[in-house]
């Protein structure tokens, strides 16, 4: 259960997120924040320096508490991910840019880790992937199941990467990459031919763990590249 500090926290983040308080906003006065949400002058200023301590807002002499630009957000603080992701539940057009940067995150980062896994993928990796390949086929159709079943397909290649850097990434975005799946794939077909489109989809995904399965890194990568390169424009389009 949160405190009084941790839920003002939350409100004023929330509101930062969904733009009442936009970039460059001077918040209100403490005393005046602290009326607003019934709170003291001390539980406001609690708030505040978390606020601060993940980018989202800077102390300023003589001018106030400022709304920080996005770049400054530490978008990897699991509280910041949350409130876009609850705003994209309510109002997705606001962070379609969210969504874009998300997959060009993926662009950068999961065709070299498939190449990794092509070298490096153990066995055991090998039959996780294999596992989450079945599990994508059994999810074509269900949009909620095929971005989790997605996601944990392409988080097996980079585990099998073996870089602890590109798992933690991935690990650590999941919720966002989920939710991008849902708002991307659930443009690419009226529900009369979403099983065509899926099952075209899933050949890809198989393609690509065969390619990992016979250490063939550079035709993994370029599939990869394919399939997130689709995603992107799909993204572009709106």
């Amino acid at each position: 259960m949160k405190n009084r500090s941790e839920e003002i926290v939350e409100l004023i983040g929330k509101k930062i997120v969904c733009g009442d308080y936009p970039e460059s906003y001077t918040l209100p006065k403490m005393e005046l924040l602290g009326e607003e949400y019934g709170v003291s002058r001390t539980v406001i200023r609690e708030a505040l320096q978390v606020l601060s301590r993940i980018g989202m807002v800077e102390s300023i002499k003589k001018s106030g508490t400022v709304v920080l630009h996005k770049r400054e957000w530490h978008w990897w603080d699991q509280q910041v991910l949350q409130w876009v992701i609850d705003d994209i539940n309510v109002s997705g057009i606001n962070h379609r840019e969210f969504i874009l940067h998300l997959t060009e995150m993926r662009l950068s980062l999961e065709p070299m880790a498939v190449y990794l896994a092509a070298e490096r993928a153990t066995t055991e990796d090998l039959q996780e992937i294999e596992n989450c390949v079945l599990k994508l086929e059994q999810a074509i159709s269900n949009l909620d199941e095929w971005a989790v079943a997605d996601y944990k397909f392409h988080l097996s290649l980079v585990k099998a990467s073996h870089n602890h850097l590109m798992v933690s990434t991935l690990t650590k975005l999941n919720k966002p990459l989920i939710l991008s799946r849902k708002k991307t794939y659930g443009k690419l077909a009226s529900e009369e031919n979403r099983d065509k489109i899926d099952y075209e989809i899933y050949k890809k995904h198989l393609a690509l763990y065969e390619a990992v399965a016979e250490r063939n890194g550079n035709k993994a990568k370029r599939i990869a590249e394919e399939l997130l390169t689709a995603v992107y424009e799909l993204i572009k389009l709106g």
